[in-house]
């Protein structure tokens, strides 16, 4: 697992090439399914690792006042340029980890952001930033190992080559080398652990499987 210094270094190296794209990506399939389980009646959000607030300014135009978090000074530079002057944004450059006044949220929500931390810790952290009766939405990366597996991935790859190719989704060559580069040494749960994990961290959460590599597990508050 790679230090939090490690991690703000490669993505401000990311940031600087997401400055350059011509247009800003579109969400995936699996970021609008999140979106979608966003409940209507939410007011406060907190993006857990918003990096270039693309998510964090899908929840204020529903009306969410949004507090976006990230240890990397270049994404949050970029989140602040492209949400332009938003009264229902806010961002902040913080450790999830080391933050105690983040306050309590209607909706917390963290994209692939858990697997740069320790799981066992970072859970029950994102779990005290909810309000009472609140969600909790975190989404990150799967794999799908060995010969079981080669199905789903032969079909994930020919469906984000179709995407690439009509121009659906997706980043230019060298920003997606960046994030090869970055996902070098990161480690990621398959997809039976994700279901072990968290029917242990948050019982009765709702755990979802994407078809490319994302998982998403949803949690309400009591």
């Amino acid at each position: 697992m790679k230090s939090i210094t490690a991690v703000a270094t490669d993505f401000d190296r990311i940031a600087a090439a997401l400055e350059a794209e011509v247009r800003e990506r579109r969400l995936t399939r699996a970021e609008q399914f999140l979106l979608r389980q966003v409940p209507p009646q939410a007011k406060t959000a907190l993006d857990a690792g918003c990096g270039d607030g693309m998510l964090t300014r899908a929840l204020a135009t529903r009306g969410i006042r949004t507090l976006g978090v990230d240890v990397s000074p270049g994404m949050l530079a970029l989140a602040r340029r492209r949400s332009g002057k938003n009264s229902f944004i806010e961002y902040r450059l913080a450790d999830i980890m080391s933050s105690d006044a983040l306050g309590q949220f209607d909706v917390v929500i963290s994209v692939s952001a858990v697997h740069h931390l320790p799981l066992v810790q970072v859970v029950p952290l994102l779990v005290g930033c909810v309000a009472p009766g609140g969600t909790l939405l975190i989404q990150d990366v799967t794999t799908r190992p060995g010969l079981r597996g080669l199905p789903m991935n032969g079909l994930a790859w020919a469906v984000r080559r179709l995407d690439r190719l009509v121009g659906v989704a997706g980043h230019s060559r060298e920003i997606r080398t960046l994030y090869d580069e970055h996902g070098r040494d990161e480690n990621y749960l398959d997809e039976n652990e994700v279901e072990i994990a968290y029917r242990h961290l948050l019982p009765g959460a709702r755990v979802y499987l994407h078809l490319e590599w994302r998982y998403t597990v949803a949690w309400q508050r009591p």
